[in-house]
């Protein structure tokens, strides 16, 4: 698995230690998994596993998978573990990060005005009942989250299901598209720590609002409801940029 170059300021680096070290973590790394063929898609050894077979502390391996990370050579998933990723998905993310650096919140949340009330509607007329499973699964691990990363976390999904319930590839992608962005932003990184419970549970009524009509296959309430609610986050987002931290 061949990745693109990662040249290293030999001056800066005896500059700073830490960061020395860390290039020299993230290339134990990548030589690992060299050598024991790991491929695109595949799952590296547990944290504490890896550590141990590389010789080093779980915080330098913690600081090196996120360098990997952040140039695309891996990816991480909650609860699963971490993947390497294939040198397609790094030219996605680099083309993503060059997005995100031109971009603001205000045209992300402009962007998903346009298209999720309207993968809402499309949702309520084409979801399958294997969709609205999915959805109510979401739904419902959304509301006994109390934690404000998982809840960020089940709310994206719960928005992901509904898109994918609507069933038009074209959006989807822009859907996905739009979300790829929102992470790479520095607003997307620190939106769940600046959340208050009271916010959370507010957004997690609507959603509850907006999943109603999708269920009961109302196309223009739902595609209302969902129009309200990125309109909540807009203003939450408004609020919050301001200063004005709701309770």
């Amino acid at each position: 698995m061949s990745h693109p170059a990662h040249p290293v300021d030999g001056r800066d680096s005896r500059r700073n230690p830490e960061k020395a070290r860390s290039i020299e973590v993230a290339a134990r790394v990548r030589e690992f998994i060299r050598a024991h063929g790991i491929t695109p898609d595949d799952r590296l050894p547990a944290e504490r596993e890896l550590a141990q077979k590389l010789g080093v502390s779980r915080a330098q391996l913690r600081e090196a998978l996120a360098t990997l990370e952040s140039t695309g050579e891996i990816w991480r998933h909650v609860g699963k573990g971490t993947f390497v990723n294939s040198p397609q998905a790094h030219d996605g993310l680099v083309e993503i990060n060059k997005i995100a650096r031109l971009t603001t919140p205000i045209e992300i949340m402009e962007t998903r005005l346009l298209i999720e009330p309207k993968l809402a509607a499309l949702a309520a007329i084409y979801a399958t009942s294997n969709d609205l499973a999915a959805i109510d699964a979401c739904l419902n691990k959304g509301l006994e989250a109390t934690d404000p990363l998982a809840s960020q976390r089940l709310g994206d999904d719960l928005h992901r299901a509904i898109a994918r319930a609507a069933k038009n590839n074209l959006l989807l992608s822009l859907f996905e598209t739009v979300y790829a962005v929102r992470e790479a932003t520095t607003w997307g990184r620190l939106k769940p720590a600046l959340q208050t419970r009271a916010g959370l549970e507010k957004q997690w009524e609507q959603h509850c609002a907006f999943v109603a009509p999708i269920r009961e296959r109302d196309a223009p309430m739902a595609e209302r409801l969902m129009r309200q609610h990125i309109e909540y986050i807009r203003q939450e987002m408004n609020d919050i940029a301001s200063g004005n931290i709701p309770g």
